[in-house]
């Protein structure tokens, strides 16, 4: 257990030394990113907030770095959206769309909000940089009288449309990314450049249109927790069983061995629930045996069968399809996109203006239906806090004659 916790630490060393080095560039954080015990956090901006709902990644990546704290997450996101609201508005009187913005934010209660608006506005190119300036800062001025923190993303860069076209896409959303880094300066705030994801990986991660499809929304997730300090660690369990020896780029706790002939077993519980993205090897949970006689062994995780390999294949190392960890991440995000889901229809009816709207009068009484939609959405909240803390694994290798 010694030489676990050296390697884990000098490895957590390493990574922190190389994560600085190489990502300061791309974000600027006052102060360590955090999430606290009751935290809520809101995802506002326009259709690449929005669409985040379908997919649940960029929740399942921050909650489950603390598996002992209850975090919330509320996304506001609105497509078409702008710093003043101007797409989710309703009424043909008051509230203005900024009042409505404001209010559905104070709803939620937020302590962190993350924003993700210039995409729309860049459209206007530098004779709108004026008007969303000032818009942003009212914004922020709103959310500060709040108390709640802010982290600020760049417009998206559209670096998959025809050559002309996406040179003056590209230059205005970074134009706007500049305008927004020196409000945040000016302001103390967290920013963070999420361009050079796009330029890396644009063909990749961009479905139809301007939209990201499922890995991008994976890799953004993954790219904004890196930057705020949280690198997609290796999720490798390294084992010498003659020697009883465990490595592992994460924290183990409760481990035991069993060792016969042909057979050992351990039991063990990560520090954190891992989260397999798309394509992203590392995030991958990987096996390695050394010391293994000559033949083919087989592992069981909690009774169930989950690889296969020979001596040679187990030392080089297993890729985990499948097994109870891998079916846990799964439910934490189903349970994530159900509750977004929930929560959409919730503040966001199909038949808003008959139920809350001018023409209340006809269909109000089924408000109360609404309000009763936040029992559910509560309900969920805790499930998906129970669902990211790690469970015990029994692991048991076995020869196979």
């Amino acid at each position: 257990m010694t030489q676990n916790m050296l390697a884990n630490t000098n490895y957590r060393l390493v990574v922190a030394l190389v994560f600085l080095f190489f990502l300061g560039f791309s974000a600027t954080a006052q102060e360590k990113f955090e999430l606290r015990d009751g935290d809520r956090v809101v995802l506002l901006g326009s259709g690449i907030i929005e669409n985040e709902q379908q997919y649940g990644w960029l929740e399942s990546l921050f909650t489950s770095l603390w598996p002992d704290r209850y975090i919330s997450f509320r996304n506001l996101g609105w497509s078409g959206d702008t710093v003043f609201g101007e797409a989710r508005t309703y009424y043909t009187s008051q509230p203005s769309p900024f009042e409505l913005l404001i209010s559905q934010v104070k709803a939620v209660n937020p302590s962190l909000a993350i924003l993700a608006y210039g995409m729309v506005e860049s459209e206007k190119g530098e004779q709108g940089l004026a008007t969303f300036t000032e818009g942003l800062n009212t914004l922020l001025d709103s959310l500060d009288k709040l108390s709640t923190k802010v982290v600020l993303l760049s417009p998206l860069s559209l670096t998959h449309q025809l050559k002309s076209e996406k040179e003056r896409t590209t230059q205005d959303a970074n134009t706007y990314y500049t305008r927004i880094k020196t409000v945040a300066d000016e302001r103390g705030l967290t920013h963070i450049d999420i361009n050079p994801l796009m330029v890396n990986h644009g063909k990749q991660i961009m479905g139809t249109g301007v939209h990201l499809n499922e890995k991008g929304y994976a890799w953004l997730a993954a790219y904004i927790r890196e930057a705020l300090g949280f690198p997609i660690q290796e999720s490798n369990l390294q084992i010498d069983w003659r020697k009883k020896e465990v490595l592992t780029s994460s924290e183990i706790s409760n481990l035991k061995w069993e060792n016969k002939e042909n057979l050992f077993s351990l039991s063990l519980i990560y520090e954190y629930l891992p989260i397999p993205l798309p394509d992203r090897i590392e995030s991958q949970p990987t096996i390695m045996v050394k010391g293994l006689k000559k033949g083919q062994y087989g592992l069981r995780i909690n009774e169930e069968i989950v690889a296969v390999g020979t001596h040679q294949e187990w030392e080089k190392g297993i890729v985990l399809q499948q097994g109870p960890g891998i079916r846990q991440s799964e439910r934490l995000r189903e349970t994530i996109q159900k509750k977004d889901e929930i929560y959409f229809r919730q503040y966001r009816p199909q038949n808003r203006t008959y139920i809350l709207g001018f023409r209340a009068y006809e269909q109000g009484r089924h408000e109360e239906d609404l309000k009763d939609l936040d029992l559910l959405v509560a309900w969920l909240d805790g499930q998906i806090n129970q669902l990211k803390q790690p469970q015990q694994q029994q692991l048991y290798f076995f020869s196979i004659q």
